[in-house]
């Protein structure tokens, strides 16, 4: 029925110039959240049961008992901000976790980050993922993400199950260089607005065309 009809697949792309690494933002940003002199590790996405951010405290636990060095970022709001509050709590984290709550600087908060971790119990190719990476950081995504957010070489996926010493283990050996290539590997990928959204221009000029001429 449809072998016949032309698509097109646009992906989800993102302002990779709004992302990109920045170190001078970085400086300003990490002074403001006086966490300037620690090892971020970074999250973006909704306090939800998906995102599994429970476990990533538990992980932050695990991290501090071999190097106490170490802040986790947690950037969104939803339902389960009272749980997480309540697990901060509960391990005395109050001093190495800020909750940062409908946040309209997500862009810049990225630039204070050493490592950005995704442990998320299934999804797609989430965006912040995308964010990250275009900000030249080293992830660690879980493997319940579809394997299409594997864009830059630093991105790695680690098996949930392994549980929280071993992705603990996994951040404390990550090699936190910013990825220098990172803007061009992500355009490459087609996750460029500017290229995809001039792709969808030409698409829609093309079909104008087609129609014009039957």
């Amino acid at each position: 029925m449809y072998a016949n009809r032309d698509f097109r697949i646009i992906k989800n792309a993102i302002d990779i110039d709004k992302f990109a690494f920045d170190k001078e933002k970085r400086i300003h940003k990490r002074k403001e959240l006086k966490i300037d002199n620690k090892v971020v590790i970074g999250h973006v996405g909704r306090y939800c049961y998906i995102k599994n951010q429970l476990f990533l405290i538990e992980i932050l636990k695990k991290v501090l008992e071999k190097g106490n060095n170490y802040h986790l970022l947690l950037i969104g709001q939803g339902e389960d901000q009272s749980k997480l509050e309540e697990k901060i709590q509960q391990l005395n984290l109050q001093n190495n976790i800020s909750l940062l709550i409908d946040r309209s600087d997500v862009a810049e908060l990225y630039q204070t980050m050493d490592i950005y971790i995704m442990p998320s119990l299934f999804e797609g190719v989430p965006v912040s993922g995308i964010e990250a990476q275009a900000n030249g950081l080293p992830c660690i995504m879980s493997n319940k993400i579809s394997t299409e957010i594997l864009i830059t070489p630093t991105t790695k996926m680690l098996d949930l199950k392994l549980g929280a010493d071993i992705w603990a283990e996994q951040i404390l050996s990550t090699n936190l260089e910013r990825n220098r290539n990172a803007k061009e590997q992500v355009k490459d990928a087609g996750y460029d607005i500017k290229t995809e959204s001039l792709k969808l221009q030409n698409w829609y000029l093309e079909l104008y065309q087609n129609l014009k001429n039957q």
